[in-house]
């Protein structure tokens, strides 16, 4: 049996085993919708209404279904001298299951310069939940040619509180950094997943400061389980005009990552990438741009081991089928 019907079958195994988690029920219902966005907590930044809100993500608290969390891009400030700045990253948080949210912008723009990451933007948020916590991947980055320069990847760490007043996650003071771009390399389209140590469970401490609704910032230590946090992003090099799809991960939430891997060598015209996990094993999906050596495609790659090894690329959306899609 040849390698990539070895790679077909593990992939259509994610997909039905992801599908088999949600059984179809008869008592089912589509309620009305909410408004995300919500109102924003007394004494944070409002921002201008009526600017481009886009690209939203949300997780749900594991130890808690009503408790909701969602991120998205925000230019609420961005024509403002006194906000953020440009484009920056608003989070929601619901109680109640969706019925109600509360908004704010999270830490690292200018509306701090204690804490400020010192880029003119941050985007592409990716919003993750585990046990006891969550973090919201995002870019940042300088306005560039190539749509941006410096900068790089980043996380918002928050931990849960005991209070149900106000925002039920504790934020960190400033976004850590994941990945950190070099020259004019522009790091780009971030994606990634959380998912628990299977084979060795258990707990690990960690440490973070955390701000107080009080204005204060305090230490705190949380007994997470163990597991690890895979991020994916695209990384633009203007100077070679190549977009390489790169992947590090993290078994400490974030205290450490590991050396960025490659995820597919090809000619280099690779973007979108979507990272999925059951538990060890990792799909990576991606599009490949038409070039001199590739067309137009649809591939994944699949690693066995939680991110440490990547298998070959193989196509989902064949060539041939490119018209039908």
């Amino acid at each position: 049996m040849s390698e990539r019907p070895i790679r077909l079958a593990a992939l259509v195994y994610l997909a039905l085993m992801s599908i088999a988690q949600y059984p179809a029920s008869a008592d089912s219902f589509v309620e009305r919708n909410s408004d995300v966005v919500g109102r924003t907590a007394p004494g944070y930044y409002r921002g201008i209404p009526g600017m481009q809100d886009n690209e939203p993500s949300c997780a749900i608290n594991p130890l808690l279904a009503r408790n909701i969390l969602c991120a998205w891009n925000a230019s609420g400030g961005s024509d403002d001298p006194n906000g953020p700045g440009d484009t920056a990253i608003r989070m929601s948080e619901s109680f109640d299951g969706g019925v109600t949210f509360i908004n704010r912008y999270i830490n690292g723009t200018r509306l701090n310069q204690a804490t400020s990451l010192n880029v003119q933007f941050t985007a592409d948020p990716i919003t993750l939940c585990w046990p006891g916590g969550c973090g919201i991947l995002h870019i940042g980055a300088n306005r560039g040619e190539a749509g941006g320069t410096g900068g790089g990847i980043y996380m918002q760490r928050m931990v849960d509180s005991n209070s149900e007043i106000g925002f039920r996650k504790l934020l960190e003071p400033s976004p850590l950094q994941v990945y950190r771009t070099t020259g004019s390399k522009f790091a780009d389209k971030v994606n990634g997943t959380f998912f628990l140590d299977v084979e060795n469970p258990g707990t690990i401490d960690v440490t973070l400061d955390v701000e107080r609704p009080d204005g204060t910032v305090e230490t705190v230590v949380r007994q997470w389980p163990k597991g690890r946090i895979i991020v994916s992003f695209a990384l633009f090099n203007p100077s070679k005009n190549d977009i390489e799809i790169l992947s590090t991960h993290s078994d400490c939430y974030g205290c450490s990552w590991s050396p960025p891997k490659q995820v597919a060598v090809t000619s280099g015209r690779d973007q979108g990438v979507s990272v999925a996990a059951m538990g060890n094993t990792v799909l990576y999906t991606f599009r490949v741009f038409r070039n001199d050596q590739d067309p137009d495609a649809f591939r994944g790659v699949i690693s066995p081991d939680g991110g440490k090894s990547l298998g070959k690329p193989f196509d989902i959306v064949l060539p041939g089928d490119w018209a039908y899609y």
